[in-house]
């Protein structure tokens, strides 16, 4: 069994173009951008492990035959969620720099307890009444990605047996494997544009999908794997 704790800490203007934009609202001020990174995770913990279960020898031989050889394995991985940035549907600076983030309503938390049922953070994920879109011909006052997105949780695990051949050097292996084997739902990010009419507002706020474990894979659903190799 190995495992491994890492705290992170990422800071920067732009996210090798992974920013929802390549364009900055203030360039004449890039310190507004500096924050962290769009891949932060400040929390992450692996575990993985491999177990041959222990021989049977004794007893009758077709159950020896059934028992012995198999062996157990599996990865559990979780992290804490990564940044997301609030930010303005329109050109409300009037500069036409993007994308431009509203401003903080003074005393109002934007951060909604974390405890509360899952239908609830589906629904809003952060307080959307924290932010406001600013006067029109300035800029809001909330930083880049000041907010994080739900956090990370899988469990991987496999099932194989090798089955030896009466032909030298040749194996036959047989392999069960289970992505996600819990059915763990992990929730993708809320939707972070803010509109200028609360009622265009569409998605603001709320978490439409879950995700896999990489942007290939946009679902995080159960999948189980059954495969039979041949080793010579």
């Amino acid at each position: 069994m190995l495992a491994s704790y890492t705290y992170s800490r990422s800071l920067d203007l732009q996210s090798n173009g992974q920013t929802n934009a390549s364009q900055v609202p203030m360039p004449f001020n890039l310190r507004s951008q500096y924050g962290p990174s769009d891949f932060q995770g400040t929390h992450i913990f692996n575990m993985g492990w491999v177990w041959n279960t222990p021989e049977l020898r004794t007893g009758y031989r077709a159950v020896r035959a059934i028992v012995n050889d198999w062996r157990f394995g599996g990865i559990f991985n979780a992290r804490t969620g990564n940044p997301i940035n609030i930010h303005l549907a329109g050109d409300i600076s009037l500069t036409d720099g993007r994308p431009q983030r509203p401003n903080l309503v003074p005393g109002v938390n934007p951060n909604l307890p974390r405890n509360r049922p899952r239908v609830e953070k589906v629904q809003e994920w952060f307080n959307t009444a924290a932010f406001v879109n600013p006067p029109t011909g300035t800029f809001g006052n909330v930083s880049r990605n000041s907010l994080y997105g739900p956090a990370f949780i899988v469990t991987n695990a496999s099932l194989g047996r090798y089955f030896p051949l009466p032909w030298e050097g040749m194996q036959m292996e047989f392999r069960a494997d289970a992505f996600n084997v819990f059915n763990t739902p992990n929730l993708a990010n809320p939707g972070t544009q803010l509109a200028s009419n609360a009622s265009s507002n569409g998605n603001y706020g709320v978490i439409l999908s879950t995700v896999g474990t990489n942007g290939v894979v946009g679902t995080n659903g159960r999948r189980v794997q059954l495969s039979l190799l041949l080793r010579f």
